[in-house]
């Protein structure tokens, strides 16, 4: 009796861990990371070769007084100093290539990016300058087959 207990809980924790992404589509998350200086950093997650501010974006993240002109902006708004913030999930489509465009205040960049596709982290990204673009594709790992 235990053990089907300790199975259906496993079963229903595994069901709410996941987003229920319709077929063709696949869960992915963006884990950012902030340097000393958090409420410097903008960005927005869009489909590739859209630009910064267009009607086509999926998400915008940190401080929008920073924008897509990248404007200086003093303390405040935005995103903390030197934390990691997971920001979605959202369902994308599976073979399609996404950006993130990427804008920084005081120019240096500071920013990373880990993209989780599946729960799986498949990208990594740093922003080195005040405006930079970012491409992944989705593109979930393959199944695994744990029998034995």
């Amino acid at each position: 009796m235990k053990k089907i207990i300790f199975t259906l809980g496993i079963a229903i924790v595994s069901v709410f861990a996941l987003a229920q992404c319709p077929a063709g589509q696949t869960e992915v998350t963006i884990d950012v990371g902030t340097d000393g200086w958090g409420y410097e950093v903008y960005w927005e997650l869009t489909p590739t070769g859209n630009a910064c501010g267009s009607g086509a974006t999926i998400f915008s993240g940190g401080n929008a007084a920073v924008g897509c002109t990248a404007n200086s902006v003093s303390p405040g708004g935005g995103y903390a100093n030197g934390i990691t913030i997971s920001e979605g999930p959202w369902c994308l489509t599976d073979g399609a290539t996404y950006d993130i465009l990427s804008r920084d205040g005081y120019g240096d960049g500071g920013t990373d990016f880990v993209v989780n596709i599946a729960t799986f982290p498949l990208y990594n990204f740093s922003a080195g300058s005040a405006n930079e673009t970012f491409s992944f594709s989705v593109n979930p790992p393959p199944a695994l087959d744990g029998a034995m």
